[in-house]
Formats: C-alpha cells, structure tokens, sequence
C-alpha cells in the first residue's frame, strides 16, 4: 500500500489528521467529565474503577477483530461509522441527563459510556493502519513521531479543559463538547479520498 501514498495524498491526510485530532480532544474532555461525575456522584472509588474498566476493556478484547477488519474493509466508512456511532452515544448519555436522574442509577451512565469504548476499539486501529496509504515513505517517521508528540499534548490537556468547563457547566452541556469536535472532525473525513484497502 506504500506505493499509493504521493504528496497529494499526503496533504489529504494532514487534513484529514487535523479533524482527527479535534476529534480526540473532545472525546477526551468528555471521558474525563463522565468520569468524574461518577466519582462525585457515588463517592466510591468501586464505581469508578468498573466505569474505567468497561471503557477499556473492548479496546483489548475486540483488538484482534477490529484490525483485521481495518484491513480488509472501507477504512473510510469504518471511521465514519465509529466517529458517528459514538458522537450518537454521547447525545443518549445527554438525552439521559434531560429526561430521566441518572443520579439514582450511574450505572446506567457507566455501561452506556462503554458503549464509546467498543467504538475506539473499531476507530483507532483503522485511523493508524491508514497512515502508510496516505503518508510517503520518506515522511512515514517524522509524521509518526509529530503524531505522538500531539497527541500526548492532546491526552494532557483534554482532562484540564475538561475540569475547567465542568467548573462551570453541567455534564450535559459539557458532553456536547464531544458532539461539536465531531461535527468540525467529519467535515475533511468527508471531503477527503482514502486509499482502498
């Protein structure tokens, strides 16, 4: 797939990269807030480790289906599909919040929130197995290396963002942050032309 990758490519991928890393952003202050809502809301550090362990555990149990499915299928439409799927999820955990009390029963928010595990599960191996098809051989180091660089910047700052506009809004309104990252997030992944499989 190596070959496939030139300098138009290459810029469709930054494009693209770029929309991906606000999507991060969001998904990471979102994590961060649904998670400190269940350490205010129970007070036991019980709830919290299993609202972690649920979001966690599909990203290893459904890593050896989601990468062979990254390779012989659409990444395009994987990554749409798990991008809209959780944008989807987040507005139920919202939806949750304006109709019902997830107060009385956070474990209700615990396993809906899991739900955005099993969608990174399908979405991350298929955006790093797209890498090689976009970026040319000579840049595939650099383009790494600039990559963990942001988003190890990006997995700090999420959290902080995070803390600030839960100090002054609700979980709702904070959740929505999620929703908008990925409505800017799909416009190049929509525009752009990923290389077949």
């Amino acid at each position: 797939m190596e070959e496939l990758a030139n300098e138009s490519t290459f810029r469709s991928y930054l494009f693209f990269w770029s929309g991906q890393l606000i999507s991060l952003m969001g998904s990471l202050v979102v994590q961060f807030a649904i998670m400190w809502w269940i350490t205010e809301t129970t007070g036991n550090a019980f709830f919290l480790s299993i609202g972690t362990f649920l979001y966690f555990i599909p990203l290893i149990l459904l890593a050896p289906i989601t990468g062979v499915l990254s390779d012989r299928m659409n990444r395009k439409v994987i990554i749409i599909i798990a991008d809209t799927s959780q944008a989807l999820v987040t507005v139920w955990v919202i939806m949750l919040f304006y109709f019902t009390n997830p107060i009385n029963n956070p474990i209700i928010v615990i396993l809906i929130n899991s739900l955005r595990g099993v969608c990174q599960a399908f979405h991350m191996p298929t955006v790093s197995a797209v890498v090689p098809t976009m970026v040319p051989k000579e840049k595939l180091s650099r383009i790494n290396g600039v990559g963990f660089l942001f988003t190890s910047l990006i997995q700090l700052v999420g959290p902080m963002i995070g803390a600030v506009l839960l100090a002054f809004y609700s979980l709702e309104v904070v959740l929505w942050f999620d929703v908008g990252t990925f409505a800017i997030a799909i416009i190049p992944l929509l525009l752009i032309k990923i290389p077949s499989v």
